[in-house]
Protein backbone atom coordinates (compact mmCIF):
# COMPACT_ATOMS: atom_id res chain seq x y z
CA UNK A 1 0.00 0.00 0.00
CA UNK A 2 1.55 3.27 -1.04
CA UNK A 3 1.09 6.51 0.87
CA UNK A 4 1.38 10.00 -0.51
CA UNK A 5 2.39 13.05 1.51
CA UNK A 6 2.88 16.70 0.65
CA UNK A 7 5.46 16.62 3.44
CA UNK A 8 6.37 13.37 5.12
CA UNK A 9 5.12 13.55 8.74
CA UNK A 10 7.45 12.89 11.65
CA UNK A 11 7.38 9.20 12.56
CA UNK A 12 6.01 8.11 9.17
CA UNK A 13 8.63 5.36 8.99
CA UNK A 14 7.92 4.10 12.51
CA UNK A 15 7.78 0.32 12.46
CA UNK A 16 6.70 -1.68 15.50
CA UNK A 17 8.83 -4.85 15.66
CA UNK A 18 7.03 -8.14 14.93
CA UNK A 19 8.10 -9.47 18.34
CA UNK A 20 5.91 -6.83 19.98
CA UNK A 21 3.01 -7.11 17.50
CA UNK A 22 2.93 -10.90 17.94
CA UNK A 23 2.76 -10.65 21.73
CA UNK A 24 -0.51 -8.68 21.95
CA UNK A 25 -3.96 -10.10 22.73
CA UNK A 26 -7.34 -8.55 23.41
CA UNK A 27 -9.27 -8.74 26.66
CA UNK A 28 -13.04 -9.12 26.34
CA UNK A 29 -16.02 -9.42 28.68
CA UNK A 30 -19.52 -10.90 28.63
CA UNK A 31 -22.29 -10.81 31.19
CA UNK A 32 -23.77 -14.04 29.86
CA UNK A 33 -21.80 -16.74 28.05
CA UNK A 34 -24.20 -16.42 25.09
CA UNK A 35 -23.67 -12.66 24.75
CA UNK A 36 -21.43 -11.04 22.16
CA UNK A 37 -17.98 -10.11 23.51
CA UNK A 38 -17.28 -6.51 24.41
CA UNK A 39 -13.73 -5.07 24.41
CA UNK A 40 -12.15 -4.61 27.82
CA UNK A 41 -8.53 -3.80 26.94
CA UNK A 42 -5.34 -5.27 25.55
CA UNK A 43 -2.65 -7.41 27.12
CA UNK A 44 0.88 -8.41 26.24
CA UNK A 45 2.44 -11.85 26.75
CA UNK A 46 5.78 -11.66 28.55
CA UNK A 47 8.29 -14.45 29.05
CA UNK A 48 10.93 -14.83 31.72
CA UNK A 49 13.63 -17.50 31.52
CA UNK A 50 13.84 -19.84 34.47
CA UNK A 51 17.03 -20.81 36.22
CA UNK A 52 16.23 -24.32 35.01
CA UNK A 53 17.57 -24.66 31.45
CA UNK A 54 14.78 -24.83 28.87
CA UNK A 55 12.05 -23.68 31.26
CA UNK A 56 10.22 -20.38 30.71
CA UNK A 57 7.60 -18.54 32.75
CA UNK A 58 4.85 -16.80 30.76
CA UNK A 59 2.66 -13.97 32.00
CA UNK A 60 -0.02 -11.70 30.63
CA UNK A 61 0.32 -8.04 31.57
CA UNK A 62 -2.30 -5.31 31.24
CA UNK A 63 -3.38 -2.07 32.86
CA UNK A 64 -4.80 -2.57 36.34
CA UNK A 65 -7.90 -0.50 35.54
CA UNK A 66 -8.79 -3.03 32.79
CA UNK A 67 -8.86 -5.83 35.37
CA UNK A 68 -10.95 -3.73 37.76
CA UNK A 69 -13.49 -3.33 34.93
CA UNK A 70 -13.36 -7.04 34.03
CA UNK A 71 -14.23 -8.01 37.61
CA UNK A 72 -17.63 -6.29 37.19
CA UNK A 73 -18.70 -8.88 34.59
CA UNK A 74 -19.50 -12.58 34.81
CA UNK A 75 -17.14 -13.77 32.07
CA UNK A 76 -13.66 -12.52 31.05
CA UNK A 77 -11.63 -13.71 28.09
CA UNK A 78 -8.29 -13.43 26.31
CA UNK A 79 -8.94 -13.20 22.56
CA UNK A 80 -6.40 -13.72 19.79
CA UNK A 81 -5.80 -15.44 16.47
CA UNK A 82 -4.97 -19.14 16.57
CA UNK A 83 -2.09 -20.95 14.93
CA UNK A 84 -4.68 -22.77 12.78
CA UNK A 85 -5.83 -19.45 11.32
CA UNK A 86 -9.04 -18.80 13.25
CA UNK A 87 -9.95 -16.68 16.23
CA UNK A 88 -10.49 -17.94 19.77
CA UNK A 89 -11.38 -16.66 23.21
CA UNK A 90 -10.05 -18.39 26.30
CA UNK A 91 -11.97 -17.68 29.50
CA UNK A 92 -9.85 -16.44 32.39
CA UNK A 93 -10.67 -15.79 36.03
CA UNK A 94 -10.17 -12.06 36.68
CA UNK A 95 -9.26 -12.93 40.28
CA UNK A 96 -6.08 -14.60 38.97
CA UNK A 97 -4.62 -11.20 38.05
CA UNK A 98 -2.12 -9.80 40.55
CA UNK A 99 -1.90 -6.07 41.08
CA UNK A 100 0.54 -3.90 43.02
CA UNK A 101 -1.96 -3.10 45.77
CA UNK A 102 0.76 -1.62 48.00
CA UNK A 103 1.39 0.95 45.26
CA UNK A 104 -2.02 2.15 44.02
CA UNK A 105 -0.46 4.56 41.51
CA UNK A 106 0.97 1.55 39.65
CA UNK A 107 -1.68 0.73 37.06
CA UNK A 108 -0.36 -2.75 36.26
CA UNK A 109 -1.78 -6.26 36.52
CA UNK A 110 -0.10 -9.58 35.64
CA UNK A 111 -1.17 -13.20 35.67
CA UNK A 112 0.48 -16.51 34.77
CA UNK A 113 -0.84 -17.55 31.36
CA UNK A 114 -0.22 -20.31 28.84
CA UNK A 115 -1.38 -19.23 25.38
CA UNK A 116 -2.20 -22.78 24.24
CA UNK A 117 -3.70 -22.52 20.72
CA UNK A 118 -3.56 -18.71 20.65
CA UNK A 119 -1.06 -17.22 18.24
CA UNK A 120 0.68 -14.92 20.70
CA UNK A 121 4.40 -15.17 21.28
CA UNK A 122 5.90 -13.73 24.43
CA UNK A 123 8.30 -10.81 24.53
CA UNK A 124 11.25 -11.75 26.69
CA UNK A 125 11.98 -9.73 29.81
Amino acid sequence: MSRWYAHKPKGADLRIPDEILDSVAFLTIKDDAADKSKPAGTAVLLTQASRVPGEVFTYLATAGHCVVGMKRHRHSYVRANTWAGGLQEIEVDPNEWRMAEDYPATDLAVMPFSPGPLRIVGCSL
